[in-house]
């Protein structure tokens, strides 16, 4: 074995030392060698793979290998943030930089301001990760077409276009049409465009909460919404809107909870609160306390469901009469009976014959005796 001298210290070769298991290997590839090794004492092959395996540790490479470019591309395939410790000519590469870019947009954070105002290379990092956007020049933000890619990419990136695109209906035109969020970011003016919101609309009901005072009343699209199954629109509907009477109907249709959205004055419409209550038991938690009161309309919405005794009014949760039909209908009702009831041997004594579980609800003294 030919050895070699470095500084008055014999040194081995890499190419020369015995690899044996993979321990072996990885302790090869972890040896520390100078920043100003020779160019003879390096094994390529040796730090081909250690740059495979981790590219960062370029970071602790000699010299020349951040100088090599095609060591220095292994090591960014394994990891484009690499690139910082590549030598400076290097990090002034194209090629080398776009690979970068292209694998990890966010790299672009890394790059001198050259780069990040480079139209190509900012094309690159947005086209990976659209949020990389944010690290482009400033003067780049306002690039309509660069702007828009980023957001087709995530819709987030929105946030680091320029204002100036905020405003401009085609440009927003087309980010709402890729996401309904990013109307959040319009300009107040755009927010009153029927157009756009119509557009994020279909996308979601959500989007409503971001459009002007004047199209939260607009009947035309929000009953579109509602008739498309987004009965939730109207929780953001003007208060004109939530006290029509067939638009609520619209959204009863869909589903009993489009009873939240109504005005106090339809919560006390008994009509509407049963069309409300046929669909869904659990809608009594919205209706009038007027009608939580009432027993027919309770006893209907705890035949749906045994969870709405808990909306009744206090006089029904404690009238023991009532109380016996709610539990004959569904033990499990006897949850939401007042503590006075949960007491009463009769009334626990006919929840547990309809549902044995019902015996959990018992008032402790009762439990023993409604068990054997």
């Amino acid at each position: 074995m030919v050895a070699m001298k470095y500084r008055g210290k014999v040194i081995i070769p890499y190419a020369k030392r015995s690899i044996g298991d993979a321990d072996d290997r990885e302790e090869v590839r972890s040896t520390a060698m100078p920043y100003d090794l020779p160019a003879e004492l390096l094994d390529r092959e040796m730090v081909t793979y250690a740059l495979q395996q981790d590219g960062m540790i370029l970071q602790d490479m000699p010299r020349l290998v951040q100088h090599d470019k095609d060591l220095v591309r292994v090591a960014v395939k394994n990891s484009p943030e690499a690139i910082r410790f590549a030598s400076e000519d290097l990090q002034m590469d194209f090629d080398l930089v776009c690979e970068c870019v292209q694998a990890d947009g966010n790299v672009l954070r890394l790059l001198n301001k050259d780069h990040q105002a480079d139209e190509d290379i900012v094309l690159k990092a947005v086209q990976s990760k659209g949020a990389s956007f944010e690290y482009a020049e400033e003067r780049l933000h306002l690039d309509a077409d660069l702007a828009m890619e980023a957001v087709q990419q995530d819709w987030r990136a929105i946030e680091f276009c320029h204002p100036l695109l905020h405003k401009d209906r085609e440009f927003m035109l087309q980010a709402v049409t890729v996401s309904w969020r990013t109307l959040s970011y319009a300009h107040p003016d755009l927010n009153a465009n029927k157009e756009i919101l119509r557009i994020a609309l279909k996308q979601s009901w959500l989007a409503l909460a971001h459009a002007s005072h004047e199209l939260r009343g607009d009947m035309e699209l929000v009953s579109e919404s509602v008739k498309a199954g987004s009965w939730q629109v109207l929780l953001n509907a003007s208060e004109a809107l939530q006290d029509d009477q067939e638009l609520l109907r619209a959204g009863i249709e869909c589903s009993g909870s489009a009873l939240q959205c109504a005005s106090k004055r339809l919560r006390d419409d008994r009509e509407l609160v049963l069309e409300a209550l046929r669909k869904e038991g659990l809608a009594l938690e919205f209706a009038s306390t007027r009608l939580q009161d009432d027993e027919e309309l309770v006893l209907l919405a705890v035949g749906l469901d045994k969870g709405a005794l808990e909306f009744a009014s206090s006089r029904l949760r404690a009238d023991r009469k009532f109380v016996m039909s709610c539990v004959q209908i569904d033990g499990m009702a006897a949850e939401f009976a007042s503590p006075e009831l949960q007491a009463d041997l009769e009334v626990m004594d006919k929840a547990v014959k309809n549902d044995w579980r019902a015996v959990s609800f018992a008032a402790p003294e009762l439990k023993k005796s409604l068990l054997t």
